[in-house]
């Protein structure tokens, strides 16, 4: 299996807190980050990755957190892994942006016509205004869920982008209506 696609089996597969046990850092929510002096834990461990919240303010893999505890490259750290953990042989495949536009497209189309247009012919109607709430609650929740993607690398489409945008003006236009 080529380093690539074993990396992207570990990222996928391993817990941080598995490699933080392992390597002596604790197996907390918060551990001290190694990319900065810390005094209070600010490394959060989270299933799928790490996020420092204190000077860094940087997402790291689980990959990352081994190179930068022993100094090694890539490929040591990808075989120290595989090494102390027991890792599936499974080639974990990258999401294709398209499959992501797919979810999101439909969500946002659902959102949008089922919701956001009987709000802007009724906007006295309370349930519509709960409606309104709930999708401003959910468009936070998608915008999120894109930023989430950019960070492991998954961009989404200039489509999807637009539809973010054309749904964030919706919801402003009924807010006003």
């Amino acid at each position: 299996m080529a380093l690539k696609d074993r990396a992207r089996t570990i990222r996928g597969t391993v817990e941080p807190a598995q490699i933080s046990r392992i390597l002596g850092l604790g197996d907390g929510p918060k551990i001290l980050c190694l990319w900065h002096l810390d005094n209070d834990p600010s490394l959060h461990l989270y299933s799928d990755g790490l996020r420092c919240f204190g000077a860094c303010k940087e997402n790291y893999t689980v990959i990352d957190l081994v190179m930068e505890f022993y100094g090694i490259g890539l490929q040591e750290a990808v075989e120290w892994i595989e090494h102390e953990v027991e890792v599936p042989d499974v080639v974990i495949e990258p999401r294709a942006p398209e499959e992501l536009d797919k979810v999101f497209w439909a969500s946002a189309e659902l959102l949008v016509i089922g919701l956001v247009r009987p709000f802007l012919l009724h906007p006295d109607d309370e349930i519509y205004q709960k409606m309104h709430k709930a999708c401003w609650q959910a468009y936070a929740w998608w915008d999120r869920l894109v930023v989430r993607s950019k960070a492991r690398g998954e961009y989404p489409s200039r489509t999807l982008q637009l539809g973010m945008k054309q749904i964030r003006r919706h919801l402003k236009e009924a807010r006003y209506a």
